[in-house]
């Protein structure tokens, strides 16, 4: 183990630009190390987006942040005294006390980091950028600048000053630049205009994550990246493929415990690309197989609790797939989603949501009319019905008649044939 100083009192920070401010998540990210040779090495490994396997004692609290300790228990085991203490103390449990007593002994960029915690907190207004004098807090007020634009819909203003912030870092701290490329594209692929370029920038980003332990920012632009391919490229077999490709990184970087919505999002969509899939070859129908599987841990990722709408839709798209699905259990197929679908019906809103009440009615039905269920079929698909002719839905309306066409062929045949 490291050995620790000998005086943990009189623990003052690490130069700010040798700080891994900005890196890893919250509140890791905004707290500063002590100075001493054993923090410096961390902080250099940190910088570079590495978990380190060794800390001192006088950065036991910084490990306890990078494990996702609750804050309390990280203060706890901040140095004794000290600036150290005192900022991340601002940054642990802030208040406007600590605030004002901090900013009153402090100077240069470390005024602008007190001042930056400040404005986060709602204790003073955001300092301008252009009056750092080091490149990493400059970025990280440029930032900061550009989420508050974005509350304010300049998407435009928030663009270049994300291109800034990257442009300050984008040498010094390619890590920290990537997560700034991370938030620029989500920005970007707002407008399809923009698209082709957040996809490029997405790429950069992953490059620069690529030896990192950031598993979950690589996770998230990974997903980014998929989904941009999958909904700007439709029609593009090879773009398809390579999200796929992207999202199978995703679940593979995080799990349903260290990242429930990034992992569910990524099994959903591979679900939803699977199926998107020419079926060519016999071969071919396993995808089925590999969609249902990824839609099951998306379902058991949501909590219905924190996600009610992304679990909704998993298991919506489960009981769809389910329904077409080639299998020699396609009978407790088919029962599972009628099942699934009537869970969905008991927590839609007849009134607030009627198109979306609607149509899972009227996949409820299918599924009803596949099981030779007809007379509850028949209901489901009228009570859709009525919903689609009131507001005018007439594809909908066309498909329920063929359903219930075929509903009618098989009774007869079914008659004839007795």
């Amino acid at each position: 183990m490291i050995e620790s100083v000998k005086d943990e009192s009189i623990l003052e920070p690490l130069g700010l630009d040798r700080q891994p401010l900005g890196i890893f998540g919250l509140p890791a990210g905004m707290l500063l190390l002590p100075d001493t040779s054993e923090c410096a090495q961390i902080a250099s490994g940190c910088r570079a987006g590495k978990r380190p396997s060794e800390f001192p004692p006088e950065a036991r609290y910084y490990q306890l942040a990078l494990s996702g300790a609750d804050p309390v228990e990280i203060a706890n085991a901040l140095p004794a005294s000290g600036a150290v203490r005192e900022f991340n103390q601002l940054v642990l449990a802030p208040t406007r006390e600590r605030f004002e007593a901090l900013l009153g002994r402090s100077s240069g960029d470390m005024e602008l980091l007190v001042r930056w915690q400040g404005y986060l907190n709602g204790y003073c207004q955001l300092p301008d950028y252009k009056s750092a004098t080091g490149a990493p807090i400059a970025a990280i007020l440029c930032s900061s600048k550009a989420s508050y634009l974005l509350e304010l819909s300049d998407s435009r203003g928030a663009v270049e000053l994300l291109r800034e912030a990257i442009t300050l870092v984008g040498e010094t701290s390619p890590v920290f630049a990537a997560g700034l490329r991370a938030d620029l594209a989500q920005i970007l692929l707002g407008e399809p205009s923009t698209c082709g370029e957040a996809i490029k920038i997405l790429s950069e980003a992953l490059e620069a994550l690529g030896n990192t332990d950031l598993n979950d920012l690589a996770a998230e632009v990974h997903l980014s990246l998929a989904i941009a391919l999958h909904e700007q490229m439709a029609g593009d077999p090879a773009a398809l493929r390579e999200a796929v490709k992207h999202y199978m990184d995703a679940t593979r970087l995080v799990s349903a415990q260290s990242s429930p919505f990034v992992f569910g999002t990524a099994h959903m969509n591979l679900a939803l690309a699977y199926l998107a899939m020419p079926m060519a070859e016999a071969s071919d129908q396993l995808r089925y197989g590999v969609a249902i599987a990824s839609l099951r841990h998306a379902v058991a990722a949501f909590d219905p609790a924190m996600f009610p709408q992304a679990w909704a839709s998993a298991r919506l798209n489960l009981a769809n797939a389910l329904v077409y699905a080639p299998s020699a259990r396609q009978g407790d197929n088919l029962v599972e989603a009628v099942e699934i679908y009537e869970e969905i019906l008991q927590l839609r809103d007849r009134n607030e949501d009627p198109m979306g009440y609607a149509r899972v009615s009227a996949n409820q039905g299918n599924a009803l009319a596949h099981l030779g269920m007809f007379d509850h079929a028949k209901a489901k698909l009228h009570d859709a019905r009525v919903l689609f002719e009131e507001f005018g839905m007439y594809p909908e309306i066309a498909t329920i008649r063929e359903v219930l066409d075929h509903i009618e062929r098989e009774r007869v045949g079914r008659g004839s044939s007795s």
